[in-house]
């Protein structure tokens, strides 16, 4: 009975020594290809790295997505206050090209006096010399407009590779893309509009008290 007794607590003392040694051996497996899977990701970024830098573009500091728009969200104000500003200074714009063209259209009218006096006496009617003034005034605009927002166009894409580079000359990555805000375009569209619709109104008026006698003796006497 000692006999078998003493083989099976030897074959229980080999299972446990063949179970460690076993899982020495798997642990020290994992632990190797562990360390052959981070290698392989440093040698990953190295590369990444050593390719950007190969291309040009650098960054001066890690901007943390998520942290940025937390210390934004920290002083709305502050952050707010250059978007209004913007805003604010676009608006004025507009308004001063409206200004521009009403005051363009009026001076305009006013220097045909006589030409449109001229066309009354010939038979013209009010609503011809209104189709005359309108026309002047739809060409100052859709001219304006097509122009102004091509112009527009071509020196944002003009002046945005100049936006990227920094103060110490580091260009940013990623780069800046050219985007057109349409619905502040929509906006100064809708003010030039207004602006045009209640000047048409406007040198109706103008034209339509025009007295002929008047400004033809003025014309003659001038």
């Amino acid at each position: 009975a000692p006999a078998p007794a003493a083989a099976a607590v030897v074959n229980a003392a080999a299972n446990e020594t063949a179970a460690a040694a076993i899982a020495q051996r798997q642990q020290t497996a994992a632990a190797i290809a562990d360390a052959a899977i981070a290698q392989r990701q440093q040698t990953a970024a190295d590369a990444a790295v050593q390719l950007l830098a190969d291309l040009g573009p650098t960054t001066g500091a890690v901007i943390i997505a998520d942290a940025e728009a937390a210390a934004r969200g920290r002083q709305p104000l502050a952050n707010a206050g250059w978007g209004g500003l913007l805003v604010i200074m676009f608006l004025a714009l507009a308004l001063a090209s409206a200004s521009g063209i009403a005051l363009y259209c009026w001076l305009d009218t006013r220097e045909r006096q006589t030409e449109f006096a001229l066309l009354r006496t010939l038979g013209s009617t009010r609503g011809q010399l209104n189709a005359v003034v309108w026309f002047n005034l739809a060409i100052v605009v859709i001219a304006g407009v097509a122009v102004g927002t091509w112009a527009g166009a071509q020196i944002g894409a003009a002046l945005l590779p100049v936006l990227e580079v920094s103060e110490g000359g580091v260009r940013a990555t990623p780069p800046l893309t050219f985007e057109t805000d349409w619905r502040m375009l929509a906006l100064a569209y809708a003010v030039l509009a207004l602006v045009s619709i209640v000047t048409t109104i406007w040198l109706a008026i103008v034209t339509g008290r025009l007295e002929v006698q008047r400004v033809l003796r003025a014309g003659e006497g001038g």
